[in-house]
């Protein structure tokens, strides 16, 4: 980052807001109020004192200022009522007076100098153009000088100021105003407070560099113990507002600017992180502490390099550094680098034996390897050393999902959560694990709970839609879906998992269209050409089925799933022989991958070699006996090879196992006719009749007519199997 550049833009950002104020101001006589918030209404301190109680539009404020004027003037040489109150205001003391400025630049400084994470306003009026009084003090105190002070009395207590006569000062901003009037116009807290007064205003909050900065590490080691994100948030805020204030007392102080730096990490807001780390690099050029924090900052914003350096130097610096090799370690690890990464996670654990996060981050490399089991081991250590390490349990429980170990998985999500109860993390992977273990309703309550805690996170929303993808709910599925894709649309996973509901779905070309968009987003996704070739398969759309799948195989030439789909493709298309290589290959490479010998089995049965196809028939009812389609097939083979009594033994196995298959009595039946077992022939004939089979049409798809049947046989049916089959 180009600090340089940086503060050239802050200070270009200051002069354009300078030129707003001037040419808004250019047309006119006005007075400027600054105010460090934009409030609904520009107010007396009197109004404001009692607006908090009274809320009632016939209250008049100016009944109770005629009171304190009546008691003020027991106490005061003036005797102008303006001049009394103006005395009073000065003091402190609550009066109808609303201050405001001939100098813009002063009513700059008002609006910047309290409230640093507020916008601030600059309020422009026309004197002439107010419903009340304007004037200044006849003789000002040096305050009143100083600050150009002119005070507007109104009888309401109040203005809502025009929009058009608002200047907005952005927060962000601030500071750098602050700086360029002290150092332009030496306009600063100790200026516009000139006397003595001012210096009692200061002391009602005595604040040095040293006090200020130790309650800024209050807060930051409060934050660091939080167990909410919200409680973290609001530490570290009130850390970095003490640590700004310490840097206004003492710019030179290398440690404020070192741990507002860090404040700045943890509040996610890395630009300024690394400009306060480029600072206390400045103040203290070797410091190893400020490098690797500043790593830490440039790993976030995707800086790699830069991040390397910086704890390169820091280990350069001192060798025995362990916070720089757990950093590098962390930065290996964004980077996929993960054995670079082990590499410095076993130099931790070597220097700083006792810290659970040395073992943690260990453990996290070990995740990234897929070897669950050290992870555990590793995370058991961190939790051994510190028992309410809610991290370590988000880490371990993961790791146990890994391996298969639910219960355990859940348990340790569960336990996490009692410490620190808005871990996003335990609630999203609690909620996996849910899933796993089939409890899709509590699964679903904890992908909610996460999105409560971080709305926008699109991993949840992937999540919660592969849950309800489970549960059958494919509309939500597809609206969670196309939410994780509208925050994060370069995840090829997402669009993947929508092209399977629209699948499912029968909405086949959106379908396609998902598909296409993970191979545009990653050419070599092997899943992805397989599953937009199945859809290709279901639209009779062979040829561009056939060429996704060539790709699928060039990709994973090892993937017996991808050669078997392709051979039914191969075959759908009439292609018995190429459908037959796809499937040899599938066996060669799955010896017992049951489908590829049925579906070579049928492909051989279509090319008339039964002999084969009965030996891929049995070797699929081998490995699965109670395989309906199989028997029957086979049957069928064995009828077509004029082995009749084979086939009506599988057809009554087919029987056996599904008393309701009428195809298999009417086979068997035709079967017997062969056998001459006349009775047996009728009987199933009849009973496939009776269940909705044409028999006369079946019959007639392997003969023409039983004059036919019995020439080709040379078998003679009675005459009441002959009524059966003509009639």
């Amino acid at each position: 980052m180009n600090t340089q550049s940086k503060s050239q833009n802050e200070l270009n950002r200051v002069l354009e807001k300078i030129q707003e104020i001037v040419e808004k101001s250019a047309d006119g006589d006005y007075i400027y109020r600054g105010e460090p918030k934009c409030y609904p209404k520009v107010s007396s301190n009197l109004y404001r004192e009692y607006a908090k109680e009274i809320e009632d539009e016939h209250f008049n404020v100016e009944v109770v200022q005629k009171d304190i004027l009546d008691e003020a003037r027991k106490f005061s040489e003036h005797t102008d009522d303006f001049e009394i109150l103006a005395e009073i205001q000065h003091h402190g003391g609550k009066t109808n007076l609303i201050d405001f400025t001939t100098d813009f630049r002063v009513a700059l400084f008002f609006s910047c100098n309290k409230l640093p994470n507020e916008n601030g306003r600059v309020i422009l009026l026309r004197p002439h153009m107010v419903k009340g009084q304007v004037r200044r003090p006849r003789n000002p105190r040096r305050r009143v000088k100083s600050q150009n002070s002119v005070f507007v009395r109104l009888s309401s207590g109040f203005m809502v100021p025009k929009p058009d006569n608002v200047i907005i000062i952005p927060k962000l901003i601030k500071r750098p105003i602050l700086n360029y009037l002290s150092e332009t116009h030496k306009i600063s807290f100790e200026t516009i407070y000139s006397d003595l007064h001012g210096y009692i205003e200061k002391q009602k909050t005595p604040k040095n560099s040293y006090t200020e900065f130790y309650k800024g590490y209050t807060c930051q080691n409060r934050g660091d113990l939080a167990k909410t994100s919200k409680e973290k948030h609001h530490y570290y805020e009130n850390a970095v507002q003490h640590y700004t204030t310490a840097i206004e007392l003492n710019p030179d102080c290398f440690e404020c600017f070192n741990n507002r730096g860090y404040a700045y990490f943890f509040l996610d807001d890395y630009d300024r992180a690394i400009e306060d780390f480029n600072t206390a690099l400045k103040l203290k050029p070797n410091d190893v502490t400020v490098y690797s924090n500043r790593g830490g900052a440039y790993e976030k914003k995707g800086y790699f390099d830069r991040a390397i350096d910086d704890h390169n130097t820091a280990i350069q610096l001192d060798p025995e550094f362990g916070e720089g090799y757990n950093n590098r370690g962390l930065t290996y690890l964004a980077m996929g680098e993960v054995e670079r990464a082990m590499l410095d996670f076993n130099k931790v654990v070597e220097f700083k034996r006792d810290d659970p996060r040395s073992y943690n981050n260990r453990g996290l490399a070990y995740i990234e390897k897929n070897e669950y089991v050290k992870a555990i081991d590793d995370f058991n250590k961190a939790i051994d050393l510190k028992p309410d390490f809610a991290e370590g349990y988000t880490n371990r429980g993961a790791s146990l999902y890994k391996n298969g170990e639910i219960d355990m998985a859940i348990a340790d999500h569960t336990k996490a959560l009692e410490l620190q109860p808005d871990d996003f993390n335990a609630y999203n992977n609690r909620g996996l694990a849910y899933s796993e273990n089939g409890k899709v309703n509590k699964s679903l309550e904890d992908f909610y709970k996460a999105l409560e805690l971080n709305p926008d996170n699109p991993e949840v929303y992937f999540n919660r839609g592969l849950t309800y993808g489970k549960k059958g709910d494919c509309d939500r599925a597809l609206a969670d879906f196309s939410k994780a894709i509208e925050l994060n649309p370069d995840n090829p996973e997402v669009y993947f998992n929508r092209g399977l509901i629209y699948a499912k779905n029968g909405d086949y070309f959106k379908a396609i269209q998902e598909f296409s968009k993970v191979i545009e987003l990653n050419s070599n996704d092997t899943a992805a050409y397989g599953r937009r070739a199945l859809v290709y398969l279901i639209l009779d759309e062979f040829d561009c089925a056939i060429a996704d799948f060539n790709v699928d195989i060039e990709l994973n030439p090892g993937n017996p799933k991808t050669h078997y789909s392709r051979g039914l493709a191969f075959s759908m298309q009439g292609d018995i022989n190429r459908a037959i290589q796809d499937y040899n290959r599938s066996l060669d490479l799955k010896p017992d991958f049951v489908e590829a010998y049925y579906s070579r089995a049928d492909a051989n049965f279509d090319k008339g070699e039964f002999n084969k196809a009965i030996k891929d028939y049995t070797t699929t009812i081998k490995f699965k006996s109670d395989n309906t389609e199989a028997y029957f097939s086979r049957g069928m083979a064995y009828y077509r090879n004029n082995e009749y009594d084979k086939a009506t033994s599988d057809f009554s196995n087919v029987i056996e196992l599904n008393p309701n298959s009428r195809e298999a009595y009417c086979n068997r039946g035709e079967a017997w006719l062969h056998l001459k077992e006349w009775k047996k022939a009728k009987t199933d004939l009849i009973t496939a009749r009776d269940k909705g089979v044409d028999i006369i049409a079946a019959f007639r798809s392997d003969y023409e007519s039983v004059e036919d049947f019995e020439q080709k046989n040379d078998i003679q049916l009675p005459e009441d199997i002959k009524a059966m089959l003509t009639q």
